[in-house]
């Protein structure tokens, strides 16, 4: 037990020194100064979750608050920062546009909507619209440098694969003569967040076992408890969001002999 303590000590200190030298910088709430009192911000090992019945901002608050926000601020500290997200409810395409209309509104303050950008309203983009998309092109590629975008897996399984072939880009996996499994980063330095858009979405997974489909709640169970929480987070240091949708009975009022 002595020798566990010792080492978080110096785990410690080494962070310490990291920071106190410059070659580690937290990546904290940026833009949210309430929340950042309460949660530091983006650490790796650490799990989160956004939640809320449909409608309600989920998806634009998570790109806002663990994509765009993160990626502005570790470009200009030169922090590296990769997020993989599974991008369930959105297809590729989609997750650039709303890139475009992000930086387009922050930086050149030019507010359109997504369907006058791809041409389904009756009027089309002005010039000084477009040449404003064309001016912010090389914004786009440069956030989307920091994040791999994954529309194509819905099974727990294909989405765990699919983390673990970009983590066999980014270190090694060994395995320890009791069977367990440890991963090594070649940049200890790098934080990876893994982000889910959202969870409700996870399509029901085959069991060999039982030789039949799990039912919904365990599916998605086994990615964010089997996975998620207990291989990404735990294991490799990775940090995870994961986007759920609330069904609205669930937040209907409850009613008892007590009022």
């Amino acid at each position: 037990m002595s020798s566990s303590v010792t080492k978080r000590i110096e785990f410690y200190k080494n962070k310490r020194e990291l920071i106190s030298s410059g070659k580690f910088k937290p990546m904290p709430f940026v833009g949210f100064p309430s929340l950042t009192k309460y949660v530091a911000g983006i650490i790796p090992g650490i799990m989160y979750k956004v939640t809320s019945h449909s409608g309600m901002g989920k998806t634009q608050f998570s790109k806002f608050a663990f994509v765009y926000q993160p990626i502005l601020y570790a470009i200009k500290y030169n922090i590296k920062y990769h997020v993989i997200y599974f991008a369930l409810e959105e297809s590729k395409e989609e997750f650039i546009d709303s890139v475009f209309l992000h930086v387009l509104e922050r930086k050149y303050k030019v507010c359109i909507d997504r369907f006058s950008m791809i041409g389904l309203r009756s009027t089309s983009l002005t010039e000084n619209e477009l040449k404003a998309i064309e001016n912010a092109k090389k914004d786009v590629e440069l956030i989307m440098s920091y994040i791999t975008i994954v529309d194509y897996c819905y099974k727990p399984t294909q989405i765990y694969n699919k983390c673990r072939e970009i983590a066999l880009k980014k270190g090694v996996f060994t395995k320890l003569a009791n069977g367990n499994e440890i991963y090594d980063a070649y940049d200890k330095n790098e934080l990876v967040l893994v982000a889910c858009d959202h969870i409700s979405l996870i399509e029901e997974e085959y069991d060999p076992e039982t030789k039949n489909y799990m039912s919904h709640s365990k599916s998605i169970a086994k990615w964010h408890t089997e996975y998620a929480r207990k291989i990404i987070t735990k294991k490799w240091n990775w940090a995870c969001l994961n986007i759920q949708q609330q069904s609205l009975e669930s937040e209907k009022q409850q009613f008892t002999s007590k009022g």
